[in-house]
């Protein structure tokens, strides 16, 4: 009877141990997951605000360098077949 009440406290306090070492496993992968929680939501925030900033600092230039590139082009015209050969009768 004392050799099962000792072996039952043995394993009592072995699952003692076991549980303590899961709640801090468990803790961990809890600040692990929140961090990454917290990293996903300041990019989805930080991503369109930097490129709005990006834009707004750069968007004129690139608009006067397309321009720039336009600028030599001419507009091609649109016409009609019957006003594609003028000398036809």
């Amino acid at each position: 009877m004392a050799g099962d009440l000792a072996r039952n406290s043995e394993r009592t306090d072995r699952l003692i141990a076991d549980v303590g070492d899961l709640a801090k496993d468990v803790k961990g992968l809890n600040r692990s997951l929140t961090f990454a929680k917290g990293f996903g939501a300041a990019a989805v925030f930080l991503i369109p605000v930097c490129a709005a900033m990006v834009w707004w600092l750069i968007g004129g230039k690139l608009d006067d360098i397309r321009d720039e590139m336009y600028r030599g082009i001419p507009k091609t015209v649109t016409s009609s077949p019957a006003s594609a050969s003028p000398d036809r009768k």
